[in-house]
């Protein structure tokens, strides 16, 4: 992979039209990726292929993507008009990121698909001068420049490198709100709403710890019925928003606790266990 002096080199696969596609290949369960580094995909006569950067051969989209994905390598797109056309569901998102794709630069999106790459944590753009998508070879390079400074309304500057060093720059065009471009420094926004969900397991074990505390305190039914009540309410608030099996572990072995120092049914540590499944 390449990095210069902090500047994110990333790569182009040239598609046409709705042969967009074929790309995505078979489909993947999403997986977490760092942006962003990455080389080039090639341009051919042959719909759906190009020219592997890593050993020159020349392979189909889908198989370039999946060397690249193997090797550790990124890359990114580069499309003409109404680019993800047909391609509503997720999976067209999922599959190019779960392959290593950091961006996307195209004429035009349709809107879908624009907001599936957004929520994978793809950075969507369209080009300020739709010429430029002729000026970009085989064998150049992109750099997508100033992305620590991503704010909504701002343009994005690119620069392509041509093999024999000279450079053109141009204008990404992108429609991130303020919560888009935290999906897309997370990687997603499943990946944000994971980070969060950490820090919620975090403030929920020292709740159940707290009332733990206060379990080997208590003096009456009455406050003991009260800390169960809490517990029982912290616990299941929990399971409805934390995705991580082993959070969700590590939160009932304190449950479980709470309900020991109480002398608490086991019975209906069990109920309360069973009807507190995640609602994810």
């Amino acid at each position: 992979m390449l990095i210069e002096h902090g500047v994110c080199a990333l790569g182009q696969e040239r598609l046409f039209g709705r042969e967009m596609l074929a790309t995505l290949g078979d489909e993947f369960i999403e997986d977490t990726v760092e942006f962003p580094v990455a080389r080039l995909a090639g341009i051919r006569d042959a719909v759906g292929q190009g020219k592997d950067q890593l050993d020159g051969a020349t392979r189909s989209f889908p198989d370039i993507a999946k060397h690249y994905h193997e090797a550790g390598q990124p890359w990114i797109a580069v499309g003409d008009e109404n680019w993800g056309e047909g391609s509503s569901r997720e999976h067209a998102a999922m599959e190019p990121r779960f392959r290593g794709a950091k961006a996307i630069i195209v004429r035009s999106f349709a809107r879908i698909h624009e907001a599936n790459l957004k929520k994978q944590g793809v950075l969507a753009l369209t080009f300020a001068e739709p010429e430029i998508y002729d000026v970009i070879g085989e064998d150049d390079r992109i750099s997508v420049l100033g992305l620590a400074d991503l704010q909504p309304e701002s343009t994005v500057r690119c620069r392509i490198t041509k093999p024999d060093g000279a450079t053109v720059d141009f204008d990404g065009v992108q429609t991130l709100s303020p919560e888009q471009i935290d999906w897309f420094r997370a990687g997603s926004a499943l990946n944000l709403i994971r980070q969060h969900s950490r820090g919620n397991v975090a403030i929920t074990i020292r709740l159940l710890e707290a009332l733990a505390v206060v379990a080997e305190q208590i003096n009456s039914q009455d406050n003991a019925n009260h800390v169960w009540r809490h517990a029982k309410m912290v616990y299941r608030a929990a399971m409805e928003s934390i995705p991580e099996p082993n959070d969700r572990e590590d939160v009932e072995i304190r449950f479980r606790i709470v309900r020991q120092i109480l002398g608490i049914d086991e019975e209906e540590l069990e109920a309360v266990i069973a009807n507190s499944h995640p609602q994810l």
